[in-house]
C-alpha cells in the first residue's frame, strides 16, 4: 500500500513539474510572439515611410524633368 502511495505521490510531482515546464514554455512562446508582432509593426512602419519617401522623390523627379524640358525649350528658342 505504501509503495502505491509513494508511486502516486511521485506521479503527482512529475505531473506538477511537467505542468510547470509547459507553463514556462507557453510564457516563452508568448514573449516570442510579442516580439515578432512588434518587429512586424516596426517593419510595416518602415515600409510605409519608405513608400512615402519614394513617392515624394518620384514627384521631385517629374518636376525636375519638367523644368529641364522647359529650359531646353527656352534654350532652343534662343538659338
Amino acid at each position: 500500500m505504501q509503495a502505491l502511495n509513494e508511486s502516486t505521490v511521485f506521479d503527482q510531482e512529475r505531473m506538477k513539474k511537467a505542468f510547470q515546464e509547459m507553463e514556462e514554455h507557453i510564457r516563452t512562446l508568448e514573449d516570442e510572439r510579442r516580439e515578432l508582432v512588434l518587429y512586424q509593426c516596426t517593419n510595416r512602419s518602415t515600409v510605409t515611410q519608405l513608400e512615402e519617401e519614394f513617392n515624394l522623390m518620384k514627384e521631385q523627379l517629374k518636376a525636375t524633368q519638367n523644368e529641364l524640358n522647359n529650359q531646353r525649350a527656352s534654350y532652343n528658342q534662343l538659338k
